[in-house]
């Protein structure tokens, strides 16, 4: 059984993750963002966020030098772009990209401030992904990599969303939390309701 602090999963580094064994993102989805909560005890090692099955349809890491990297996996086609910046060990923040198969267009955010982004002009269109019936939370089991630290807050969204969507996530959190007052629209695809602390 795996500690949890105020709704927060405590991973060790050494085998402990959080699968979701279901479609969270169908394969054919034009548009979605992807977003985590994390606080990483040490950088320096390559550590998985979340990632869905398959080859890697979607991830979002922590690469050896700390900074964060997202792909995304469409028809064969991959999308893989790493920032230049790194979060801080022993902190929180909070991680996002997006995908657009419209435009081609992907965007990674980190603690509500876009970070890097990726335009394709190959990608229009494509919107396949390669396998998404699972989403992994801090781990990479094929290759034995696992997060140490702490993940609350996993989220996809059916739809793009905006700079400022995300900078008012990570704002009114604080850096500790989604905040309870954050509501999507009802009604809204992806429309979902913060836990209570």
């Amino acid at each position: 059984v795996l500690p949890i602090f105020k709704g927060a999963v405590a991973l060790d580094g050494t085998g402990d993750y959080v699968d979701v064994p279901f479609e969270v993102l169908p394969d054919d989805s034009p548009a979605y963002t992807a977003s985590v909560w994390f606080k990483p005890e040490q950088l320096g090692a390559r550590q998985p966020l979340l990632e869905s099955s398959g080859s890697g349809a979607i991830s979002l890491e922590l690469t050896e030098t700390g900074n964060l990297k997202y792909s995304i996996q469409t028809d064969g086609t991959s999308v893989v772009a790493e920032s230049g910046v790194a979060p801080a060990a022993g902190k929180w923040h909070h991680a996002a990209f997006t995908y657009d198969a419209a435009t081609g267009a992907s965007h990674l955010y980190l603690d509500g401030e876009e970070v890097t982004e990726f335009i394709d002009p190959l990608e229009p269109g494509t919107g396949t992904l390669a396998r998404t019936d699972g989403l992994h939370l801090g781990s990479d089991r094929e290759a034995g990599r696992f997060f140490q630290g702490a993940l609350d807050d996993a989220a996809l969204w059916n739809r793009v969303l905006s700079g400022d969507e995300l900078a008012s996530i990570w704002n009114d959190g604080d850096g500790t939390a989604v905040p309870a007052s954050y509501r999507e629209a009802k009604g809204t695809p992806g429309w979902w309701e913060p836990r209570k602390s």
